[in-house]
């Protein structure tokens, strides 16, 4: 089959476009993302919609992109939508199936906006067209917390970069998006690092993390390369969090809804979701100590993950 999809986070459609690839099916993509540098990525063509102007997606602007794009992607069988889902709205007047993943909350960026997120979540609600996944279990529960259709959960795969880990520096990497005081001399943060290749940042004895949010690419792409990850433990999370720590400060994006705002997902039932708590990501945990002990083993869910996908594939 012939996918196609335009895409504000390289990511999620580069494991989704490998994973379909080696499954025999083609994908054809157009980017957004102002990191297209790391795949050496060319601009969307696109003449009505670009990475300054997608926030503002409207009825209009459907109607206008539908009617220029309408023969040039008309020849394919269906769409892909991961970041954001709302761009499932581009490719409703095909009238063929479309695959939504939910990467991260599914409301954005219409969380400020009720009319256009009441838009949005008819089409996901009523669209029968559609193709519901979450590539983690959280945005599966919070999908099905504000939607009245069951979302599938596939997780992310990530083992696109070529690249293992292969230990010639006796440091770690930081990754954190918040600075942490008094680190250890063997700490090295991600920035110091500067551009950097994945065989550089896989280098390492390990990665440590202190998460902004529950589930993320890069953490995948860190696992399936074999590098070793070290999270602090939920318990210690819900410390930190306590303690105003801005750890997993991008649970939410930004909202004036009563039943959307960080405190209500902040807590174990909600934060045990996470890949690396729930078991899909094997890692070790660390308290306020902070030893770095290596006890984990990877568990290898290609098979599975390839099995779901080809399933969902051959019943379109």
């Amino acid at each position: 089959m012939n996918f196609f999809n335009i895409d504000c986070h390289i990511s999620v459609i580069a494991d989704i476009k490998n994973i379909f690839e080696s499954l025999g099916h083609k994908v054809d993509s157009w980017s957004l993302s102002g990191h297209r540098w790391v795949f050496d990525l060319p601009n969307c063509p696109s003449k009505i919609i670009n990475e300054n102007n997608w926030k503002n997606l409207d009825e209009q602007m459907v109607e206008i992109f539908y009617k220029f794009h309408k023969d040039e992607l008309d020849k394919y069988d269906a769409f892909i939508c991961t970041y954001p889902p709302c761009f499932l709205k581009l490719f409703e007047k095909f009238n063929k199936p479309i695959i939504v993943i939910a990467a991260t909350r599914y409301d954005y960026p219409f969380t400020n906006d009720p009319k256009k997120l009441a838009w949005l979540e008819d089409s996901l609600n009523n669209n029968k067209n559609l193709i519901l996944i979450a590539n983690n279990q959280f945005d599966q529960k919070y999908c099905e917390k504000f939607l009245i259709r069951k979302w599938e959960w596939i997780p992310s795969l990530c083992d696109y970069t070529n690249a293992k880990h292969l230990e010639k520096n006796n440091k770690y990497i930081l990754y954190s998006k918040f600075n942490i005081q008094n680190i250890p001399s063997n700490w090295i943060h991600q920035k110091q690092l500067g551009t950097y290749q994945w065989s550089d940042l896989y280098s390492f004895q390990g990665i440590i993390h202190f998460p902004y949010n529950v589930s993320t690419m890069s953490i995948f792409e860190q696992y399936n390369a074999g590098v070793p990850l070290f999270l602090p433990s939920l318990d210690y999370s819900l410390k930190l969090i306590k303690e105003n720590i801005p750890i997993f400060s991008e649970i939410v994006f930004q909202n004036s809804l009563n039943d959307r705002q960080p405190e209500i997902f902040l807590n174990r039932e909600w934060l045990s979701l996470s890949d690396f708590y729930n078991g899909t990501i094997q890692c070790d945990y660390f308290n306020e100590e902070i030893k770095l002990e290596k006890k984990s083993k990877f568990i290898n869910n290609k098979g599975i993950i390839f099995s779901k996908w080809e399933q969902l594939i051959n019943n379109l």
